[in-house]
């Protein structure tokens, strides 16, 4: 008998350029950007003999973040992401095995130029949502099954020189999969989703 149980998470913490960075802003402007990554892998397998494994990952991130300067200058950004991974395989004498993926990418960015009678602002923020699954069942007895979530949620706003913006977006996800059978059947079950969410802003 040969059992797998193996997870994995990466949380990385982003300050990146995007749409807006802040990297040529003029004097006496406002800028931020914020982002995050994330990824899952959750595979979980029983092979030969009899036996049962369970796997599962819990990932999160939330971060916020604002500036604020005279004139009634006003930048703030939020953002929070939420993965959920769990895996569960038993067997006899056969193969069963559970792969799971899961990515969320997101990452905002703003900018305030020109403070006072003239100026521009913007901002964009992006959302990449990933999930995938898949579930084998090879001869043998026994059952597999999987269910994954991820959401993800952004909210921004500028305030100044004339010009009031706010934007946000959420992206959610939910993916639940299962195979059963005698020694005398093979089962696949595979989902793929992918969600790309963006918006942008200008302001003269």
């Amino acid at each position: 008998m040969y059992k797998v149980c193996s997870v994995c998470i990466v949380i990385t913490l982003l300050l990146s350029v995007s749409a807006f960075g802040t990297g040529n802003i003029q004097m006496g402007g406002l800028g931020q950007t914020q982002g995050f990554q994330i990824y899952g892998s959750n595979p979980v397998s029983v092979i030969g003999g009899s036996g049962s494994a369970t796997g599962g990952n819990l990932a999160s991130v939330e971060h916020d973040q604002s500036l604020m300067k005279s004139f009634s200058a006003a930048l703030t950004e939020s953002e929070k992401s939420m993965l959920i991974q769990s895996a569960d395989a038993a067997g006899k004498c056969g193969k069963l095995c559970v792969q799971q993926q899961g990515t969320a990418i997101g990452s905002q960015s703003q900018l305030l130029s020109n403070l006072g009678w003239k100026n521009m602002a913007g901002q964009g923020q992006s959302l990449d949502v990933g999930i995938q699954e898949t579930i084998k069942k090879m001869s043998g007895t026994g059952s597999a099954e999987g269910a994954q979530s991820s959401l993800s949620e952004q909210s921004q706003s500028v305030i100044g020189g004339g010009s009031i913006m706010n934007a946000s977006q959420s992206v959610g996800a939910i993916q639940t999969a299962s195979v059963t059978g005698s020694k005398w059947t093979d089962a696949l079950a595979s989902n793929v989703i992918n969600v790309i969410a963006e918006q942008m802003q200008t302001s003269n």
